[in-house]
């Protein structure tokens, strides 16, 4: 299984970097917004880190759960307040980075079940096309956008987007 890439910002962070390690992280620390770089699925804000930094770093990284630590609390971010008790800090990091996980493959599901939906919808439209302006039944017109689409070596998405192009203007 591969580490997860935590990035820790603010001074002081050895610490909690090599604790992090420890437990099977891939962690890197830096002392500035301005040092971060690479991909994270992770960044641990420390309580030096500023809220204009921070919005720095959660626009950079818009992908990886945001963690902030201390009297400074960041919008949609995993909030600790210190001190912490590193066993605690660790269950409940790690099970909000499983959940962040989680929600993104569910987005990630729901981008493609969303751009499905609206290839159905264009090609159910061209195949009403089809069978209004071509006299075709709908069994014809389905036939019809599955050979092009072969023949062409396209997507129906786009056979039906010629279509609709051809019919509806």
């Amino acid at each position: 299984m591969e580490k997860r890439r935590v990035l820790v910002v603010g001074s002081g962070c050895e610490k909690i970097v090599g604790f992090l390690r420890e437990k099977g992280f891939d962690a890197r620390g830096v002392s500035r917004a301005a040092e971060t770089a690479g991909a994270a699925e992770a960044a641990i804000l420390l309580p030096s880190v500023g809220e204009a930094e921070a919005r720095t770093i959660a626009e950079t990284f818009p992908k990886a759960l945001i963690v902030t630590v201390g009297p400074n609390k960041l919008e949609g971010a995993l909030h600790f307040e210190v001190p912490l008790a590193p066993a605690a800090f660790l269950q409940s990091f790690s099970s909000a980075l499983e959940l962040h996980e989680r929600m993104r493959a569910l987005e990630g599901e729901n981008d493609r079940l969303k751009a499905a939906l609206d290839d159905m919808k264009i090609i159910d439209r061209a195949k009403c096309a089809l069978v209004r302006y071509q006299n075709m039944t709908e069994q014809e017109a389905h036939r019809y956008l599955e050979k092009t689409a072969m023949d062409r070596r396209l997507p129906r998405r786009v056979i039906a987007a010629e279509i609709l192009k051809t019919y509806e203007n």
